[in-house]
């Protein structure tokens, strides 16, 4: 990836330029995906793994865990964002049983693949869930700090939270569905997860994380009886109650903003790595993987699209000729997962049906290089020149058959995008005609 595409820090000091690259990581029959920042000036020997949060919060704080990533590379860290088991990009599916022993693997398959880089210190940044996660598991994976925002403190109120924002499962989706069974922005929870999350308790959190700990909370959601409980147990525990979570958490993708106060409290406690750089590389990653999928297998590999090096994840089937390639725009101003998920769900169903697929992110979304665009807002004008530009790579590349996909915004840069250039077909869910 070029200077172009990279992302430049300035408020470092000098200009430091910091690459993300996707690396594939954890169990072969259940990989998983995430996106490692590192500068470049030789592999970093202090880690730093950050864990999402499930549901909605995962969209809205997409952006914010991206640029967090990338300040604390600046310092000096490589920093290693993942998705859980059956959640973004990684394989499996919310329908799966076990679904919170899955997310506290997919931690420590994440520690395990930044020790392999060769970093020699771990910290574990958690958002909402993923904070609660990085508290609990943080001695089984040996973390050296932990940053827990805003944590998931009761698993019983979050549920009682989940239940009354998301919605029952009905019958007629095509699976066996108990009873009790809700979905909340595209995660579902049967009656087994939501027990599961139900007995978390960190106000009797046991043992007590021997890590450094920073917890970040929210004005409006106290972590004072947390933060005294680490404590009085011996814990090293800072508290800090910021403002401004909200543009993160609570306000819709299309509208958020990343909390740069917060994120300058964070970067600022964990600090410039101490550690020297080594000079050799970091092991290369795995350029694509094999997904099991609706009792069939597809291949999905991140690529940089067109002249404009755009990221898209593509599928293609196995063992079967494409019969032509389906790019998934962005909605709204969601990453290229897709809205509650479904772009990864769609895809993967097509790939093993015989088509190729492309989960693609504008400049400025998801995982892109921003080039001037980001924030990436709905029905900004880049969109339809860089949906041509990619449609006219795709076809040089050889795929006879293009199709645009997209929902809402994304549904109407497809269709701008098609008075423009040749496609085969363009699936517009909820296009904004008028606009």
């Amino acid at each position: 990836m070029d200077e172009a595409n990279s992302t430049t820090l300035k408020s470092m000091g000098n200009p430091l330029f910091v690459d993300s690259t996707a690396r594939w990581f954890g169990p072969v029959e259940r990989p998983l995906l995430g996106w490692w920042t590192a500068r470049r000036d030789g592999a970093p020997k202090s880690g730093i793994v950050i864990a999402p949060a499930i549901g909605y919060e995962y969209w809205t704080a997409h952006r914010t865990l991206r640029v967090l990533a990338e300040m604390l590379a600046a310092r000096g860290h490589g920093v290693l964002r993942f998705d859980y088991d059956g959640h973004g990009d990684s394989a499996g599916e919310s329908w799966d049983g076990d679904r919170v022993m899955a997310w506290r693997q997919s931690v420590a398959h994440a520690v395990t693949e930044a020790r392999a880089m060769g970093v020699q210190e771990i910290t574990l940044i958690g958002l909402r869930m993923g904070a609660t996660l990085a508290l609990e598991e943080a001695n089984a994976v040996g973390a050296d700090r932990i940053v827990a925002w805003a944590p998931i403190i009761s698993g019983k109120r979050y549920m009682k939270e989940m239940r009354m924002l998301g919605l029952a499962v009905p019958n007629s989706v095509g699976r066996p569905v108990a009873d009790g069974t809700v979905i909340y922005a595209g995660t579902v929870v049967s009656p087994e997860t939501g027990a599961e999350i139900a007995q978390i308790n960190l106000e009797k959190l046991e043992p007590i994380p021997s890590a450094r700990m920073l917890l970040v909370a929210r004005t409006d959601h106290a972590c004072d009886k947390l933060a005294k409980y680490l404590t009085d147990a011996g814990g090293d525990v800072r508290l800090d109650a910021l403002d401004g979570a909200e543009t993160a958490l609570d306000t819709p993708t299309e509208g958020a903003t990343v909390p740069i106060d917060i994120l300058d409290v964070i970067t600022g406690w964990i600090g410039d790595a101490s550690t020297p750089r080594q000079t050799t590389a970091v092991p290369a990653a795995g350029a694509s993987t094999k997904i099991s999928w609706s009792g069939g297998q597809l291949v999905e590999e991140v690529r940089a699209l067109s002249e404009l090096g755009l990221i898209g994840v593509c599928g293609r089937p196995v063992s079967i000729a494409e019969k032509g390639v389906v790019v998934f725009l962005n909605s709204g101003s969601e990453p290229h997962v897709g809205p509650g998920r479904c772009w990864v769900e769609y895809a993967r169903e097509l790939n093993v049906r015989g088509y190729a697929t492309v989960r693609l992110d504008f400049s400025g979304w998801g995982e892109s290089p921003d080039l001037g665009h980001a924030p990436g807002r709905p029905y900004d004008d880049h969109c339809i020149a860089e949906t041509l530009a990619v449609t006219s790579a795709l076809r040089r590349d050889g795929h006879r058959q293009v199709m645009l996909a997209g929902l809402c915004a994304g549904a109407w840069v497809g269709m701008r995008a098609a008075l423009q250039v040749h496609v085969d077909a363009v699936i517009a869910i909820n296009p904004q005609l008028y606009w």
